[in-house]
């Protein structure tokens, strides 16, 4: 558990510090922040998946935590990690981040919030049992695949 939370503050510290060295290559430290924070999501979530699907026991502290870093992940400030000109169209090899996020009609923030409030409820019933969890962890993932299959190239 310290681990967990060892390297979520390690990575989080690498990301917050992306500003600094952003100054030299924005566009590719932006796509490395973007990076980190979804292999970050994908941690967090994919440990309250392998509970939901029972591969490992349900523990509702675990659980818990790992909901709440999700949250954590949703209320920090992010924004400058998802700079134009920073899609597939100027970075095919680096970024699956589609140039129609940055369109003028995208739904991408609505996406976003979306997200915040699946996962501001799961972090809500993360401890209450899996009864609870199962939904809740469908809802987030349902979310995260909606916004993936409409703005992440292949």
């Amino acid at each position: 558990m310290r681990m967990i939370a060892t390297f979520t503050m390690l990575l989080a510290s690498v990301l917050l510090a992306l500003p600094a060295v952003a100054a030299d290559m924005p566009e590719e430290n932006a796509i490395n922040g973007r990076q980190g924070e979804m292999l970050l999501r994908a941690y967090h979530l994919g440990a309250l998946v392998a509970m939901v699907k029972k591969e490992v026991p349900y523990d509702a502290e675990h659980a818990s935590r790992l909901a709440n870093n999700l949250k954590l992940l949703q209320q920090m400030d992010l924004a400058s990690m998802w700079m134009q000109g920073s899609s597939t169209d100027e970075y095919p090899d680096e970024t699956r981040a589609l140039p129609k996020i940055w369109a003028e009609d995208s739904d991408f923030a609505e996406h976003g919030e979306e997200i915040d409030q699946h996962i501001n409820q799961l972090a809500e019933v993360a401890g209450n049992g899996l009864d609870e969890l199962a939904p809740a962890v469908k809802d987030v993932a349902q979310s995260c695949k909606g916004c993936h299959d409409d703005y992440r190239a292949e």
